[in-house]
């Protein structure tokens, strides 16, 4: 679907996100301008508050290796299967980049490797499936080492 589709889409009245599985995140920037704009807040604002926390229309990315670009680009988050696989990672990749597009350069420049690091789960995941993530997690786990380049968070 189009931009224009989609935030066509956003005007329903049951309609409080989107999950962008193509990776694109010109597409989710488009969308992001229009639900920010006044006239949208106008219209959606007060359903959006009882339904989302901070009342923002949801626009989630389908794959962790964009998460800071599409932050950057008025994304709220992300959907991914890799946060199953390892959610502090990606908590900590979301909070940290929110801290970096505030200021924080020290966040900002700790959201960048943890980017790097996501980069390198999702080719895996995407080049080789699911099952070898799965598989590989589990050695992992069962052995208490970290992933190649990365360090355990709290």
């Amino acid at each position: 679907m189009s931009s224009d589709e989609l935030s066509e889409l956003a005007d329903h009245d049951n309609c409080f996100g989107v999950k962008l599985t193509c990776g694109n995140i010109g597409k989710g920037h488009r969308i992001a301008n229009y639900v920010r704009s006044a006239e949208y807040k106008k219209r959606k604002g007060a359903y959006l508050d009882s339904v989302v926390e901070g009342g923002d229309f949801q626009i989630l990315p389908g794959f962790s290796d964009t998460l800071l670009s599409a932050l950057t680009a008025h994304h709220t988050g992300c959907i991914t299967s890799t946060g199953a696989l390892f959610p502090k990672t990606i908590r900590r990749l979301y909070d940290q980049g929110l801290k970096g597009l505030a200021g924080d350069q020290a966040a900002f420049n700790e959201a960048r490797q943890l980017q790097d690091r996501s980069e390198w789960i999702e080719m895996a995941r995407k080049g080789r499936g699911w099952m070898l993530m799965d598989s590989c997690s589990k050695r992992w786990y069962r052995r208490g080492d970290q992933l190649p380049g990365c360090q355990a968070l709290p």
